[in-house]
């Protein structure tokens, strides 16, 4: 049920809407960010724009950084960094020099950052190598 409200009957208007502030700000606080636990129980919120990823423009490897809020299990908020890592792997190879050649990306890792990229969208838009014979454990 949703009420209308007159503002013109209001008194002190000012103080009506500094009232609403504080809601606007905790709403704000989730937009456009990825939430995830690790195995510890720590919580670390990434923002699409503290998460960079980029491929290996020679052999396609796809490796990110970033940093994210850390909040631990004590209730202790702070930023964190984690450094470039190489969350996704891309192989071309042959068994021998006439037979069938493989070009694949590997498993995404499972590193926190890794995730995160992936959840945020940052990793299939830069998995532009061929792929061709993939192996049936990385389909």
């Amino acid at each position: 049920m949703f009420y209308l409200i007159n503002f013109h009957k209001i008194k002190n208007k000012k103080i009506f809407l500094l009232a609403f502030i504080p809601f606007l700000i905790i709403g704000c606080d989730s937009v456009g960010g990825v939430n995830l636990t690790d195995t510890r129980g720590n919580k670390y919120t990434f923002k699409n724009e503290s998460v960079t990823c980029t491929a290996d423009s020679v052999w396609g490897d796809i490796d990110c950084v970033g940093s994210a809020i850390k909040k631990d299990i004590g209730g202790s908020r702070f930023t964190t960094q984690f450094p470039e890592t190489e969350c996704m792997s891309y192989f071309m190879f042959s068994k021998s020099a006439f037979g069938p050649a493989r070009r694949y990306y590997t498993k995404l890792k499972k590193d926190v950052l890794c995730q995160a990229a992936n959840q945020l969208g940052k990793i299939s838009p830069l998995k532009t190598k061929e792929v061709f014979n993939v192996p049936s454990k990385y389909k």
